[in-house]
């Protein structure tokens, strides 16, 4: 973090892979209690049109004050298993095909299953992008932004 002062209470609320659910569920509760949540989306299941996810149509029905969505990778990949190459691959297509649909998306990413480890965190970094995975646990200036 740059040691800014964060609120007493500061929750931030995010969502993996852009279920419908989270549109049908979430949203009109996101908008009723004037919250927003960061949803990340592998956009091949999106591409496919698997029932279960949200439609490009209704990513961008729900975007703006209550909803934003950022890069999940393409597949929604072990990143472990991947080489650095396809690393890359993943995300820049993920992010083109964000940037198509829904306007310029800013370079946040989470990653798949949580799953990192430095050279892959360095890499991600060298490309622009603030990440972070699936971790339990307080926040704080001494976090690892």
């Amino acid at each position: 973090m740059n040691n800014h002062n964060l609120p007493n209470k500061c929750v931030v609320l995010t969502a993996d892979d852009a279920y419908q659910s989270i549109a049908e569920n979430a949203y009109p509760l996101l908008q009723k209690y004037q919250m927003s949540m960061s949803v990340f989306v592998a956009t091949d299941s999106i591409d496919r049109k698997y029932k279960a996810m949200m439609t490009w149509q209704k990513m961008r029905d729900t975007q703006g004050k209550t909803m934003a969505f950022y890069n999940h990778g393409t597949s929604h990949a072990h990143f472990l298993d991947l080489n650095k190459a396809q690393i890359k691959m993943q995300i820049k297509q993920a992010q083109n095909r964000l940037n198509q649909e829904l306007g310029k998306v800013d370079k946040i990413f989470a990653y798949p299953y949580g799953e990192s480890n430095l050279d892959i965190l360095k890499q991600i970094k060298n490309m622009g992008y603030v990440a972070f995975g699936q971790h339990s646990g307080v926040v704080s200036t001494t976090s690892n932004l």
